[in-house]
């Protein structure tokens, strides 16, 4: 059995004893036009707000728990794309269990344009299905079915701005706008380096290999402006297949403000 199973199945043990009134984490979906215009874009997004001390988890999870997914709904016509998981934070849970994810709240945001034929006055139903597990001392599986109506309008009518402004900014943007990013395999070990354009602090990284990959040895160091990541993937299922897999290098930037960038580098490639 997986390591991480066994983790998590010893960390949700109390989850079968917990008399909760409310669950301890909300869904709600929100967009940043309060009406939308034919041939434009918007962002929808699927909040969670979890209550104090609790926290959900990034597509890699850590040592335990289980990734928050997300799938977005719209009418005929209208494109949506999915804009990623924003850049998680490290927790500890007990029993020196590392996590990987939110606390408090996060917003899962996607891309939606909007058709050039949309018909001014018509009232669309966009929806957004969410599944995740919120952890505190125990851990509770949560899912909703979340929807919201938007009216189309030839005129501009903006929504939510601050909270997407935000949401935006903790998305990862590509490593090679903020400086010269390169990978390289040396015999079984993976190397990928990022010499930045401006000076960081407090780098860390994170990975999601899936299920089937695992990264051994993995270490990181930053010196002299180049942050430098290796490990060795290993495959955790023998007929595992080669995956592009993207890493996100968090950091603190000369303003003190948390960002982050994303590289990709392929396991399993010959």
């Amino acid at each position: 059995m997986h390591v991480r199973l066994i983790a998590l199945i010893l960390f949700c043990l109390g989850s079968v004893t917990l008399a909760a009134p409310e669950h301890p984490a909300h869904a709600e979906l929100i967009a940043d036009v309060a009406a939308v215009q034919p041939g434009s874009t918007f962002h929808l997004a699927v909040k969670l707000t979890m209550q104090p001390g609790w926290h959900v988890y990034w597509i890699n999870p850590g040592d335990s728990g289980l990734p928050t997914e997300v799938k977005f709904s719209a009418p005929g016509g209208y494109k949506v794309e999915f804009m990623g998981h924003p850049t998680p934070i490290e927790f500890d849970q007990p029993g020196n269990v590392v996590g990987y994810g939110y606390k408090e709240s996060v917003m899962l945001v996607a891309l939606v344009t909007v058709p050039a034929d949309a018909k001014p006055g018509a009232m669309l139903e966009f929806s957004a299905s969410a599944k995740w597990l919120v952890c505190k001392d125990v851990c509770l599986p949560g899912k909703a079915t979340v929807s919201l109506q938007l009216p189309v309008s030839e005129t501009p009518a903006a929504a939510n701005l601050s909270a997407f402004a935000d949401a935006l900014d903790d998305l990862p943007t590509d490593a090679s706008t903020h400086g010269t990013a390169g990978t390289k395999i040396d015999g079984d070990v993976h190397v990928l380096s990022l010499k930045w354009q401006e000076p960081v602090s407090n780098v860390q990284v994170f990975t999601a290999p899936g299920d089937a990959w695992t990264l051994g040895n993995l270490k990181y160091e930053t010196k002299d402006g180049v942050t430098e990541i290796r490990f060795s993937p290993k495959k955790l299922v023998k007929s595992a297949k080669p995956v592009e897999m993207t890493v996100v290098i968090a950091y603190d930037d000369a303003k003190g403000r948390r960002r982050s960038v994303k590289m990709t580098d392929r396991l399993g490639a010959e």
